[in-house]
């Protein structure tokens, strides 16, 4: 692995240096993530060029730090700061991201109304992309969220992609209305 990471180009080493901090969220490895976090935001803090600038999968990385240590103010500023860097960049994918990041973070702080909006933007701005695989990754975390949104509207008002998003986080709705499982 420091072979792999010293010898590889600057981008590439900001890649495998994301993945290991991405990877260690999902094992729940928070020291990790934060080491590499504290890292990144030492290096912008000391004006030194990280080779991250301008990358989203490095701020939305962030950003899951500081929700996963409970920093929600803070994570809540970097996703205020992102939405419209990442709309006038035209990047979808990663305003999806985004968007749903600010859902959990509203639901945490127990901002239903908030983090509803957020989910509806995130599922909107999915339409084009047809993107399940940011929702089902994020289940366990946006479950809650998308239970509440299910039973807040009516079947008519979901498009075919909601219903999918919905079915494939195991949100079970019927023909009449929707129910939470």
């Amino acid at each position: 692995e420091q072979f792999a990471l010293h010898s590889a180009q600057p981008d590439i080493q900001v890649e495998i240096r994301l993945t290991k901090a991405h990877i260690a969220l999902l094992e729940g490895d928070v020291t990790t993530a934060l080491a590499w976090a504290s890292v990144v935001m030492a290096d912008r803090e000391a004006g030194l060029p990280t080779g991250a600038e301008g990358h989203s999968g490095v701020e939305t990385t962030l950003v899951r730090v500081h929700l996963t240590t409970g920093s929600i103010a803070t994570a809540l500023t970097q996703i205020d700061a992102l939405i419209p860097k990442l709309t006038t960049q035209e990047k979808i994918t990663p305003l999806i991201e985004v968007y749903m990041l600010k859902a959990q973070a509203h639901w945490s702080l127990h901002q239903q109304t908030e983090a509803l909006a957020a989910l509806r933007s995130a599922l909107h701005h999915a339409e084009t992309g047809q993107n399940l695989e940011y929702f089902v990754r994020d289940v366990s975390s946006l479950r809650p969220v998308l239970a509440s949104f299910a039973s807040s509207v009516r079947p008519h008002e979901l498009s075919p992609h909601m219903r999918r998003v919905i079915q494939a986080c195991d949100v079970i709705f019927d023909d009449v209305a929707l129910a939470v499982e």
